[in-house]
């Protein structure tokens, strides 16, 4: 189950999300039947029913503990039209807004957005926002990628790759007064800044 990466969104995750824990019931069923398809060192080991009856356990602790950690994202409920736009009857729907009803019907007699949001998806979206503030608004939310630290581990690993092999004619320690150190603090040389600073005279 991925929930990060350049294209992650909270719409992605959440399906992810519950795709997983509904295998976790999958997998528990099958278990309490004595059933080993999805556990195949099981049917090597013939376990015993408290070894059955432990792993069941697990996989409702677990489905459990996903459901409160995952809570906000699993009880998203984003506008269909967000998903699929082009299937989505504007006409039919009783509960949308009429203002959000009258943008819509604009937004798919434009063919060229309409075109970029069935290539890019959901991030077709972000193309629409000067002509269509209030859709725009209303997808935003959703387009968000789930919290994690990957882009802090991407960030990183590209200004570590500045030092390797790819980039060994650039030496970053030497170009000016900042001093670029991975892994410490930033070094500034305040001597040399001292130096160089001049008064101003007195008015």
């Amino acid at each position: 189950m991925t929930l990060q990466g350049r294209n992650a969104n909270l719409i992605d995750s959440a399906e992810k999300v519950r795709s997983f824990l509904n295998k976790l019931c999958l997998w528990k069923m099958h278990l309490q039947k004595n059933e080993f398809a999805y556990f195949c060192n099981f049917a090597k080991t013939a376990p015993s029913s408290e070894v059955i009856a432990s792993c069941t356990d697990h996989l409702k602790c677990l489905k459990e503990d996903m459901t409160r950690r995952f809570k906000d994202i699993i009880e998203m409920n984003p506008p269909s039209w967000i998903i699929d736009i082009a299937h989505f009857d504007v006409l039919s729907e009783k509960d949308i807004d009429p203002i959000i009803a009258g943008e819509l019907l604009e937004l798919k007699e434009n063919k060229v957005l309409m075109k970029n949001i069935e290539r890019d998806g959901l991030y077709g979206w972000m193309k629409v926002e000067s002509i269509h503030p209030l859709l725009f608004e209303k997808v935003v939310p959703f387009v968000l990628g789930f919290p994690t630290t990957w882009l802090v581990e991407t960030g990183f690993s590209a200004t570590n790759d500045l030092l390797t092999k790819k980039r060994n004619q650039l030496q970053i320690e030497k170009r000016g007064d900042l001093r670029l150190r991975l892994n410490q603090d930033l070094e500034i040389q305040l001597d040399k800044l001292i130096d160089r600073h001049q008064e101003q005279c007195s008015h």
